[in-house]
């Protein structure tokens, strides 16, 4: 355990020798595939080096998107949260309102043994298009974004940006003038500003 509870470079080395030890008797051929959710200590040249000489190759999944490619996440993770609650909710219902660390651990420790079961991981791990491979999985869940066609030239554009004045509007009547001349433009260039915008203007 790191000072801080945080894994750190000294920590992620010996979760690789830990994996080593734990999956050499596994091995399908010559390679073992480690999934990674790309945290810092595990880019390490000490990381690296030991997966070279052990070979284990590692994948990095993307940052910002482990709620549709990393197992746990999709399949675990999510589901120990709610059964942790149920079971502090039970607690409640017989009149016990406070959870102490020892609670805790007993509590999750019981959550954490309905959830983490083989066909769970596994169904993870399909879900996620690793095992078997199908990338269609995670793609098929992503978000088109597909810009609107251009109704208006950029010179039109650029002739109503010129007719927005760099000046703090003084009144309300200068500010919507304002707004309707950079929303109007940003509409024409990007659907996804156009909201953050209205916001920031019903914000004024």
């Amino acid at each position: 355990m790191s000072d801080n509870g945080w894994t750190d470079d000294a920590l992620g080395l010996e979760f690789i020798k830990h994996f080593d030890i734990y999956t050499k008797d596994r091995i399908i051929g010559i390679y073992r595939l480690l999934v990674l959710d790309g945290y810092r200590s595990y880019a390490t040249p000490e990381f690296d080096i030991y997966c070279l000489e052990n070979n284990i190759i590692t994948l990095c999944l993307p940052s910002h998107i482990s709620h549709i490619t990393q197992p746990l996440d999709v399949a675990c993770f999510s589901p120990l949260k709610t059964a942790y609650s149920q079971l502090v909710l039970d607690l409640a219902r017989q009149g016990i309102f406070h959870v102490d660390k020892a609670d805790f651990l007993v509590i999750y420790q019981r959550a954490r043994g309905k959830i983490f079961i083989e066909s769970n991981i596994q169904s993870g791990f399909r879900a996620t298009g690793l095992i078997p491979y199908n990338p269609r999985r995670v793609l098929d869940t992503l978000p088109v974004y597909t810009p609107s066609p251009l109704t208006i030239s950029y010179g039109q554009i650029y002739s109503q940006i010129q007719a927005w004045t760099s000046a703090t509007p003084s009144n309300l009547i200068e500010l919507d003038s304002q707004l309707q001349i950079t929303q109007q433009a940003i509409q024409r260039l990007s659907q996804s500003l156009s909201e953050p915008l209205a916001k920031v203007a019903k914000c004024a």
